[in-house]
């Protein structure tokens, strides 16, 4: 579709502004720009008089000079060059909240974009599930899929995933008068958000991570017993995309 705005814009100051085209072969085309499609095709007429039909995707970036700052470039348009297809590396860290606990997570993911909607990846991470005490450390393993809606430098976005979280076996702890053997156990996850540009991404999402604790008093060793724990919380926070 084309960006009416953006022609229009450029349309009203046809006798003041010139566009400057700076190709990603290294090539700068000068003239007035008549059509733009982020996710297509660009159209400019040459300060000689040819009208050049241009692939939005060999475009590096738009810039405009105008008479009434001949000195000063203005960025016009930002085109759109996003790689639908081939490997993808994404990097978020999360604040995980829940019901009067806070917790952190750092997870990176890797995969194959399939096409713009639909990408399928694998991933691991590190996570806590409570800052405010000890709580053993999580390391997820998991797989996912993910998707851009909009052929857009501004976006939504979805990924989902699911698998396990394990905890090292030697996570011995005392608490509460009791020596606590943690395991790990499935989780899954989704989130929805925005990307913004190529490489930055804000999101938000829902967390769900089995736990086991097999505890044995410290005071009386008859005593033992196992709690089956469901963490259950939202997500908030930023990534990078590779």
């Amino acid at each position: 579709m084309i960006s009416m705005a953006f022609v229009a814009a450029l349309s009203a100051q046809t006798d003041d502004c010139r566009d400057y085209v700076y190709l990603k072969d290294g090539s700068l085309l000068k003239g007035k720009i008549t059509v733009y499609d982020q996710a297509g095709a660009l159209v400019m007429t040459t300060w000689s008089g040819v009208e050049m039909h241009i692939p939005t995707s060999g475009v590096r970036k738009i810039m405009q000079r105008c008479k009434d700052d001949p000195r000063r470039m203005r960025l016009s348009a930002s085109p759109y060059s996003f790689s639908e297809k081939g490997w993808y590396h994404a990097t978020r860290g999360t604040i995980l909240t829940g019901a009067s606990v806070t917790g952190v997570s750092l997870q990176h993911s890797s995969g194959v974009m399939l096409s713009r909607l639909v990408g399928l990846g694998v991933g691991t991470g590190i996570e806590q599930f409570n800052t405010a005490y000890y709580s053993p450390a999580n390391y997820p393993v998991f797989a996912e899929i993910r998707g851009y809606l909009l052929k857009k430098n501004v976006t939504p976005f979805y990924t989902a995933g699911a698998g396990y979280s394990w905890m090292p076996r030697e996570n011995n702890d005392v608490f509460d008068g009791n020596n606590s053997l943690w395991k790990g156990g499935f989780m899954v996850q989704g989130q929805i958000g925005y990307r913004i540009g190529n490489y930055f991404t804000v999101h938000g999402g829902i967390r769900l991570q089995r736990m086991t604790e097999q505890w044995t008093s410290s005071w009386l060793s008859s005593f033992y017993g196992t709690n089956t724990y469901l963490n259950k919380r939202f997500e908030l926070g930023i990534g990078l995309l590779l």
